[in-house]
């Protein structure tokens, strides 16, 4: 029996390209301003605590001073207010999900609460039941293998015969890790020519730009 593991941002839901605005807009504000390639490269697919960490650690080497009071607090706002508006469904993603026999499940670098909202803001929650995970509930997120491992279990089925639909590197590098079968998908709002190389240069076994073509793989 195959199953079928999607990550959440940039696969199910457009988000990647909301979070990317509110964090250059955000960064911006406080000094910091990056080339949106470098950081998307550096920063997709990354967990909020990795995020937060990283960007301390830019602040600091640039004004050898913690991030400003709030900074994070602000970004959160601006998070839930975008994905509360402005947060789409990828485009085929319902008729896919209706149409699948198989196990499936979410694993994401996201927070659960986090997952749970966007899920539900374009009802799709009872597709995947209690089969929704992240990063969070794992000692070591992607690029590392435990959040897939987990989800393998949960689910009954064997590593092998997952696989696993990621738009990022982080994401393809663990499903490697884990030995299950992964699959590029660059059909998010946040795509930029060329990243379905960058997912098959770190083991993508194919690339997709629509959610449909995953039938092709089943």
């Amino acid at each position: 029996m195959t199953a079928v593991i999607f990550d959440c941002d940039g696969v199910l839901v457009d988000s990647e390209v909301l979070a990317l605005e509110i964090e250059l807009t955000s960064l911006k504000e406080i000094g910091l301003e990056f080339d949106l390639e470098v950081y998307q490269k550096r920063h997709l697919g990354t967990t909020s605590t990795e995020f937060f960490r990283e960007i301390e650690a830019d602040y600091h080497a640039k004004f050898d001073a913690p991030l400003p009071d709030g900074f994070r607090e602000k970004v959160g706002q601006r998070y839930r207010k975008a994905f509360s508006t402005r947060l789409k469904i990828i485009d085929g993603v319902h008729d896919l999900l209706s149409s699948l026999e198989c196990p499936i499940a979410v694993a994401s670098g996201s927070s659960p609460e986090g997952l749970a909202v966007k899920l539900a803001q374009v009802e799709i929650a009872s597709f995947f039941g209690k089969h929704v995970y992240s990063s969070h509930q794992v000692k070591r997120g992607k690029p590392a293998p435990d959040l897939f491992q987990l989800v393998s279990q949960a689910l009954g089925v064997p590593h092998k015969d997952c696989i696993v639909v990621e738009d990022s590197a982080r994401g393809i590098k663990a499903a490697v890790a884990a030995g299950m079968r992964a699959i590029g998908f660059t059909g998010g709002g946040h795509c930029l020519d060329g990243h379905g190389d960058v997912l098959k240069e770190v083991g993508a076994l194919d690339v997709i730009s629509q959610i449909s073509e995953l039938k092709m793989h089943l």
